[in-house]
């Protein structure tokens, strides 16, 4: 496969010149583990069943996502020193490559989310391997990954019809045998619905894994989710506010459309503190600095430092990119927000 084939020599061409990181490294054994299998599938492709023949059109959408990661690899090559420069003016003490930077890996997620998760999950273990996913957003999402590719189950919450039914319709064709193993809600999570959401399919237990991504009022979701407490916790920051202490104010209705684009959400200041107040450390962000992520305190250990917003912090780099901090800012100060 040509698309292959350029997934190895450019990774091949990175271990040469001494540059392949681990998290590639790991990406070439994980390229090649793939077509090995692809290989002994074709000698045999016409004793093969229909639902094996499923399993591997699902592999060949795991590598076409694992092309991708490659792209995005080799561009943010090119953008770190811009990125450091960014980072520097924010006053920000994050570190390029930290721990959960390394580990980043795309093949269903937007920043690295995957491969964020399987090592945060690595290192602190699991129970039930059950996630909650609020903000889902269909066939690019944080959890797929742990749903297709890692026998984890859970649950799928979304506002967008078409995203789910995609989601559905993909689980259906591709992977049928997993049909029993996911639940789709379609609508709004509010404050007012999120606790009998989340504890209908709980029924008590708590997921190894909740993430919020709903682009609006994600902070005040967190604060108000009292029926789990979950191993692990994901949750969108907004960038632009900086170390700011502050949060969108809870409307059922809000919409990013009615606003400035910077104003939603919350700050990672204001999600750390909701988080530390429920018993969580943070211990870092994506280095696209969209993510933050928590591990429950009992489940930490020495398996992560946990860390201030101030260190952990790292700008959203599709924002800097365009205008600094301080420029970002000013776009939505006079806006109405909250402290926690």
């Amino acid at each position: 496969m040509a698309f292959l084939a350029r997934v190895k020599r450019k990774l091949r061409s990175w271990l040469e010149s001494d540059e392949l990181t681990n998290r590639e490294r790991n990406l070439l054994g994980r390229v090649e583990k793939l077509e090995s299998r692809l290989k002994e599938a074709r000698q045999q492709i016409h004793d093969i069943p229909k639902a094996v023949r499923h399993e591997l059109r699902g592999d060949l959408q795991v590598l076409k996502r694992v092309n991708s990661e490659v792209r995005r690899l080799d561009r943010s090559r090119k953008i770190n020193s811009t990125f450091a420069l960014h980072i520097a003016n924010a006053g920000s003490e994050s570190r390029i490559g930290s721990e959960l930077h390394r580990h980043e890996l795309q093949i269903y997620s937007q920043n690295g989310e995957d491969g964020i998760f399987l090592h945060i999950f690595d290192k602190i273990g699991t129970t039930n391997r059950r996630f909650v996913e609020i903000g889902a957003g269909g066939l690019e999402n944080n959890t797929n990954n742990l749903f297709f590719n890692y026998g984890w189950s859970g649950y799928w919450l979304d506002v967008d019809q078409d995203c789910m039914d995609r989601l559905a319709s993909y689980v259906d064709r591709n992977f049928p045998s997993l049909r029993e193993n996911y639940r789709i809600h379609v609508g709004r999570v509010t404050l007012e619905n999120i606790n009998e959401l989340v504890g209908d399919y709980c029924e008590g237990e708590d997921p190894d894994l909740l993430t919020i991504d709903v682009d609006s009022y994600d902070g005040q979701l967190l604060r108000a989710l009292s029926v789990v407490r979950p191993r692990v916790l994901g949750c969108e920051y907004n960038g632009a506010l900086g170390l700011r202490n502050k949060l969108v104010p809870y409307r059922a209705d809000f919409s990013r459309k009615d606003y400035e684009r910077y104003y939603y959400g919350a700050s990672l200041p204001a999600l750390t503190k909701i988080a530390e107040a429920k018993g969580y450390s943070l211990i870092g962000c994506d280095s696209q600095g969209v993510n933050c992520f928590f591990v429950r305190d009992d489940c930490l250990g020495n398996a992560f430092p946990a860390l201030p917003a101030e260190e952990a912090f790292v700008p959203n780099l599709r924002y800097t990119t365009k205008s600094d901090l301080d420029a970002q800012w000013a776009l939505v100060k006079h806006f109405p927000f909250e402290e926690v």
